[in-house]
């Protein structure tokens, strides 16, 4: 992820994202030769093995392909599963590069259907279920128990990394937004203590999903102060006035929302002014090794800075140590998240 990072500020107008647990992927506007990109990703990737002694063996299969205007997302995705799946199967770290309609397709779209089938069939007997991870205030007390999605499917234990690229892929995500709320209201009058879900930017953006948790947290009006919302960062700021609706639903029923995996867009949280935001969860990626970063310390200090301005709480994600906890702590962090909030809370 650094490796891509620093990449990333070079190359400007590309983006990185991480698709999955092993999967990684970057979109590089007026890159002329897709192949050319990716071995430039893969040398990244083998410089950082190098440096950490690890075996040359270790593989790195990558694929590429072109994009143009009119392209979905769905398309080039499936090209790039397909392309990906034939060079993994030969083993070792070569790099193919996709072109439309010259890569068999046939077992992407097979993984498409059965995941389909297994989805219906999860949603259908209600076969999801969560597990909850604490984040603390500054005193070690709960805030909220997030939660990630999982499925027990015929022996398998499938987790949020598996299931959420696909019910993305097959726009599903709405469905599991609506299922994942339900959870947590259940969770909520079970234990009585507070429960975030993370929302994906499909639900934020239809008005569908609007109406549908207007009329849930109205019917569930005891319970609903105690459920938080994590927004993705990109959808605040490219779907304001969306998010800004779903704020004033939601917030008139005592929930509260917020930025998850947040502090990419600094310069621009001015923006969120009166937008009703209640916190800003600031992604691990700022607050890893925070105790002896200093260049993550000015970031993350800047942030609780603009926190205090928009009168938000600041949340640190990620937060693996002691010692970086108690920095995040003396830097002014309200609440942090990670496996040290989980050896606090026991």
């Amino acid at each position: 992820g650094g490796a891509l990072n620093r990449l990333m500020v070079r190359e400007s107008k590309w983006t990185a994202a991480r698709m999955n647990g092993s999967d990684f992927a970057v979109l590089a506007p007026g890159a002329e030769h897709p192949d050319e990109v990716a071995r430039e990703i893969q040398n990244a990737f083998r410089e950082v093995l190098d440096n950490h002694s690890m075996p040359e063996e270790i593989r790195l299969p990558g694929a590429a392909t072109d994009f143009h205007r009119g392209d979905s997302v769905g398309e080039l995705l499936t090209r790039l599963d397909g392309a990906l799946l034939a060079v993994d199967r030969e083993g070792g770290s070569s790099i193919t590069v996709a072109r439309k309609g010259d890569i068999d397709m046939k077992p992407v779209r097979e993984q498409m259907l059965e995941w389909r089938k297994l989805f219906d069939t999860a949603f259908r007997k209600q076969l999801f279920s969560t597990r909850q991870y604490p984040v603390l205030d500054r005193d070690g007390q709960l805030l909220h128990n997030e939660t990630q999605i999982h499925l027990e499917w015929q022996d398998q234990s499938i987790d949020a990394e598996r299931i959420k690229p696909w019910v993305n892929r097959l726009e599903m995500s709405n469905e599991l937004d609506q299922r994942l709320v339900d959870l947590a209201l259940d969770r909520i009058q079970s234990d009585g203590q507070p429960v975030c879900v993370g929302l994906s930017a499909q639900s934020v953006t239809q008005r569908a999903f609007l109406s549908w948790i207007t009329e849930r947290l109205s019917t569930h009006a005891t319970l609903a102060d105690k459920l938080w919302l994590d927004v993705p960062e990109a959808t605040v700021f490219q779907h304001t006035s969306q998010f800004q609706k779903l704020k004033n639903r939601v917030g008139d029923h005592g929930c509260q929302i917020g930025i998850g995996h947040g502090g990419h867009r600094l310069v621009e949280m001015g923006q969120l002014q009166g937008t009703g935001l209640d916190y800003l969860k600031v992604d691990s990626s700022f607050t890893r090794g925070i105790d002896t970063n200093e260049v993550n310390q000015t970031l993350f200090h800047t942030l609780i800075r603009v926190g205090k301005a928009l009168k938000i709480k600041v949340i640190a994600e990620g937060v693996e140590t002691e010692k970086e906890r108690a920095a995040l702590l003396e830097l002014g962090a309200d609440g942090f998240s990670g496996p040290a909030a989980n050896r606090v809370s026991g």
